[in-house]
């Protein structure tokens, strides 16, 4: 299968919204909301600067290796037994990433509308189905995100609408409001 392939800026976009959106409310946001209550919007501010500062450091790495795939530059610049070592520890550093957000998604799906359904089916097609998209272009995956991002936001406003006589909204401000000047965040 073709392996390149260009995106546009729209697309990447897209992309980004669909990956911080499932990760802050599918992950983050149940954990963090009971813990932190009103004042969780403090964390966002807080991972922002890491991910400023984290973004820099990647700029200069990219920008030092003269844009070189980074596994072909530690293998040219330092060793191939460096390389292979450091490919080995990334990629099971990635699947790792992978299994987490993949239980919790077989979880949902579980207590949410599949409860009879054997999770080592749900594990295959969703992997598989993931397997396939990797293994084409960046494209393809643009035009899938597509999709699943048009069906989560329409999902979202239909949830968001129903669900709307039940929330009362507190105009309070934040718990530490007095002591930072903060209006409410509605």
């Amino acid at each position: 299968m073709k392996k390149s392939g260009k995106i546009s800026t729209v697309q990447l976009s897209l992309i980004v919204m669909t990956a911080v959106g499932l990760k802050n409310h599918v992950t983050i946001l149940p954990h963090l909301l009971p813990s932190a209550k009103r004042d969780g919007w403090i964390s966002v501010l807080l991972a922002l600067g890491l991910i400023l500062i984290w973004c820099l450091l990647l700029f200069y790495i990219h920008k030092a290796t003269g844009q070189t795939n980074i596994f072909v530059w530690v293998e040219t610049n330092i060793g191939q037994v460096p390389g292979k070592t450091l490919s080995i520890v990334i990629s099971i550093f990635f699947a790792s990433l992978a299994a987490v957000p993949l239980k919790e998604m077989i979880v949902w799906t579980k207590v949410s509308y599949l409860p009879i359904t054997p999770p080592i089916l749900e594990i295959i097609l969703f992997t598989g189905l993931c397997f396939f998209l990797a293994s084409t272009n960046i494209q393809t995956i643009a035009i899938t995100n597509t999709f699943v991002l048009t069906a989560v936001i329409i999902f979202g406003f239909f949830v968001a609408i129903h669900f709307q006589k039940e929330w009362k909204i507190n105009k309070k401000g934040t718990d530490i409001g007095p002591l930072l000047s903060c209006y409410p965040i509605i």
